[in-house]
């Protein structure tokens, strides 16, 4: 369950395992760099003191709609994973790091190994659905850590809800096209409109893909409900929301 503290979103089961995440709201700021490095800074830091994480080493990336996850070793240098470009996602064992991922509208995925630590996550617009980026980063999780899917805890959320998500007719038959098997699950047509889910979809491909449905936990209540920043919504003045994850310590 994601729930609600006065300036984010904590999912309940990430914390059984030792493990932070979190999603920030509006009152807590823009988070990200590329859209304005005002206060961001001060922002992240901010939301790392609200969650008890603020001597962690704080890791994101200039996110381009890609499906590349950063592997973060324990003797990396943490100052090249700072602002890096072209990537969206990072998977780590290191205690001492939080990872950021950058939201206006798309989906979060936060991904815990249960039994040895592992965590990351990644961010998925309907471009990194369309390049399953969920299948990259749990790919990375088994590849680095020996990662087994029965033990990977997956968070879907909190993106734009399919009833603000208007598509039209050739992104539904691209989809349709990509996803034969999930497609008609996925969009909803409604007084000759077409909306889009890509939570759901997301979740689908993660249970194809042999996650456990009870290791998946989704948060449907959209961007609106949620107050945290959309790009579809607010239109003008746009900032970002940010996923969190790290280890307590």
């Amino acid at each position: 369950m994601f729930r609600e503290e006065k300036n984010l979103y904590i999912i309940d089961e990430f914390l059984q395992f030792n493990c932070v995440a979190a999603f920030t709201k509006k009152s807590l700021g823009n988070m990200a760099d590329y859209i304005s490095n005002e206060n961001s800074k001060i922002n992240r830091e901010n939301s790392l003191l609200e969650l008890g994480l603020e001597d962690k080493k704080i890791v994101f990336a200039m996110q381009k709609h890609t499906n590349n996850i950063i592997y973060i070793d324990q003797n990396d240098d943490i100052s090249k994973f700072v602002n890096i470009d072209n990537v969206d996602g990072f998977v780590t064992k290191r205690k001492d790091v939080a990872i950021f991922t950058f939201y206006a509208d798309c989906l979060p995925i936060f991904i815990l190994d249960k039994e040895n630590g592992a965590f990351g996550s990644a961010h998925s617009g309907w471009v990194g659905t369309t390049k399953l980026i969920i299948y990259k980063l749990i790919d990375e999780m088994i590849n680095k850590f020996s990662s087994k899917k029965e033990n990977l805890l997956i968070g879907l959320g909190i993106g734009i809800d399919s009833q603000d998500y208007e598509v039209g007719l050739e992104f539904y038959e691209n989809f349709q096209k990509l996803f034969p098997k999930y497609y008609e699950k996925c969009f909803e047509k409604n007084n000759g409109k077409i909306y889009f889910n890509n939570t759901y979809l997301n979740e689908l491909l993660a249970l194809d893909y042999g996650i456990l449905k009870t290791n998946i936990i989704v948060d449907n209540r959209g961007v609106k409900k949620a107050n945290t920043f959309s790009h579809r919504l607010d239109k003008e003045n746009v900032g970002r929301s940010a996923a969190i994850i790290s280890m307590k310590e």
